[in-house]
């Protein structure tokens, strides 16, 4: 197969003795195309201490113009859900394109 998955999941304990708990999970893939390589992503993160639960969504492309120098092109949507410090948080989207060359 081309297609790459990534599974990934992580705990962590903070607070005092270690009573606060974060869990992160992510899922993602990679596979070529056109000359390049498709990369998409779903990632979560949720504090069970906390009501302030977040996850991301991405997708990219990135083409090779040669062995050291890449296109790259990536879009993310975040949500998060809850309230921290009496502010509400709702769902933003980033971009990034650019090029990149390795020395």
């Amino acid at each position: 197969g081309f297609v790459k998955p990534m599974v990934y999941y992580a705990q962590s304990k903070t607070g005092l003795n270690g009573r606060d708990k974060n869990h992160v999970w992510m899922l993602a893939a990679t596979a070529p195309l056109a000359g390049g390589t498709v990369k998409a992503m779903w990632y979560k993160v949720d504090p069970r201490f906390a009501n302030n639960t977040r996850t991301k969504l991405g997708l990219g492309y990135n083409y090779n113009l040669s062995k050291r120098t890449k296109l790259y092109a990536d879009v993310a949507n975040s949500r998060q859900k809850g309230v921290i410090t009496g502010t509400s948080y709702k769902a933003y989207s980033v971009y990034a394109v650019g090029m990149q060359h390795n020395f």
